[in-house]
């Protein structure tokens, strides 16, 4: 019985050390095999983030190229729509001083017409005036002569009106002594009282001196009130036939055309504007 028992103490003694022994021996494997796995899970980790990081640098150099692609194309763009702004500018800003200086042209036009226009009409006044009864005693004269230089100068139209009494000083226009069709306009040098009446010497101003003649009072036209200078040249031409017709005629036939193109012009805007209201009324 002893024996037995010691045999049966032995026996489990055995089992209990061998399982001991397997459960150390198991527990190794275990850790072996889970240290193994860390290091494969973690190799395998590593690889994949290596490639990730790979597939992150590729896509990252083609979004980034996309990018670039992309800022070129908005550059070259907003380049294309700057110098498409700059050009219509360009072409805006012509335009305007196009318009700018036909509205110059026009507004120039119109004073050239108003000039021709009031220069026609002092010619023609200065042509008809000696013709006509004028009220006041108005006369016209033109000036051909150096004599009264620089005070009145030649080609000069001279406008005269008779006064009550003339003295020293006064310009005077008085009938030739020695020639009764034309007519002299000098200045009064002296004033002589004599028996009969009252007698002048004249003498102009560009002359060193008097005249030598006396002017009875009979024999004087008027005093010369002003003078327009030059203008008697264009009066004078007006008095030819070629003159008058290239003076008068001629200016006078195109300024009625152009008053002409402008009715016209007027009329078509206003039947134009009613055809326009009536088609609107009409929709």
């Amino acid at each position: 019985m002893g024996n037995r028992k010691s045999q049966s103490s032995l026996f489990w003694k055995a089992l209990i050390t061998y399982d001991r022994f397997a459960f150390q021996i198991g527990d190794a494997v275990f850790k072996m095999v889970k240290k193994t796995s860390k290091k494969i899970s973690k190799k395998k980790k590593e690889e994949k983030q290596m490639e990730l990081n790979l597939q992150k640098s590729w896509w990252g150099k083609i979004l980034r190229a996309i990018q670039n692609k992309k800022q070129e194309k908005g550059k070259k763009k907003a380049t294309g729509n700057k110098k498409r702004e700059e050009k219509s500018a360009l072409v805006a800003n012509f335009f305007q001083q196009i318009r700018e200086k036909l509205k110059r042209l026009a507004f120039a036009g119109s004073l050239v017409k108003y000039g021709v226009s009031i220069l026609l009409v002092v010619i023609v006044l200065l042509t008809v005036i000696p013709l006509l009864p004028v009220p006041g005693n108005f006369q016209t004269l033109v000036v051909m002569s150096g004599s009264m230089e620089p005070t009145v100068k030649v080609g000069s139209v001279a406008v005269i009106k008779p006064a009550g009494e003339y003295k020293q000083g006064d310009i005077i226009t008085f009938t030739h002594p020695n020639d009764p069709n034309n007519s002299i306009t000098h200045r009064i040098h002296e004033v002589k009282e004599i028996e009969g009446g009252t007698i002048f010497i004249t003498k102009g101003d560009a002359n060193s001196t008097p005249d030598g003649w006396e002017i009875a009072l009979g024999d004087i036209k008027g005093k010369c009130l002003f003078s327009i200078p030059f203008l008697g040249y264009l009066v004078n031409f007006a008095k030819t036939p070629k003159g008058f017709a290239l003076m008068i005629i001629v200016p006078a036939v195109l300024i009625i055309l152009d008053e002409l193109r402008v009715i016209k012009s007027e009329l078509t805007k206003q039947i134009e504007a009613k055809y326009e209201n009536k088609r609107k009324a009409q929709n």
